[in-house]
């Protein structure tokens, strides 16, 4: 397991589109999840199954070696990788960049930012969007999601929260600190 200092030190070597050859080390569910990637650093690597082929068929299988590049890195201990090999590359990944993360190419070199703690946000976007200040958002940092489904999912989040609340004097206080949305 790595420590926090560990990880800080990690990130900070770390840049957009740094290419590291990596071992797949585990395919859980081909075609739905993505792939786990040893690049000797001591944290995981992920590449998530869209920046795959289409078909897992054409999933690189475990014991393959090849080279990754940065894609991310959050708050959580991962680094978010895709294929440098486009072999291994989704057919569509042009054009999902251009919708998703049109900066993408004027980020490739570029320091990885260091987070702070995981935020409420990307809490809420464990159940279905990305992450704020994640590579999937507008670019003006905010989730690249509707505004209904934003909402829904703060909804959601508000509402599990107050349901594990004992006390109603909690409760006044969670509903002010979440009642905030993203506009």
């Amino acid at each position: 397991m790595v420590t926090d200092a560990d990880w800080v030190r990690i990130r900070r070597g770390l840049r957009f589109g740094q290419v590291f050859e990596g071992t797949v080390v585990r395919v859980p569910r081909p075609g739905a999840i993505g792939i786990f990637v040893d690049i000797g650093m001591g944290v995981g690597g992920f590449v998530d199954f869209i920046m795959l082929p289409e078909r897992s068929e054409d999933w690189p299988e475990e014991g393959t070696v090849t080279d990754f590049e940065i894609w991310w890195a959050d708050s959580r201990r991962q680094i978010r990788l895709k294929p440098a090999d486009s072999r291994y590359l989704r057919t569509s990944f042009t054009d999902f960049v251009e919708r998703f993360r049109p900066d993408w190419p004027t980020e490739i070199g570029r320091p990885v930012p260091i987070p702070g703690p995981p935020v409420r946000a990307e809490c809420v976007s464990r159940s279905g969007g990305p992450p704020a200040g994640s590579p999937a958002t507008s670019r003006v940092g905010r989730p690249a999601v509707t505004s209904s489904t934003a909402t829904r999912h703060i909804r959601t989040f508000e509402g599990a929260a107050r349901s594990r609340l004992q006390r109603p004097s909690e409760q006044g206080l969670l509903l002010s600190s979440v009642s905030v949305r993203e506009r």
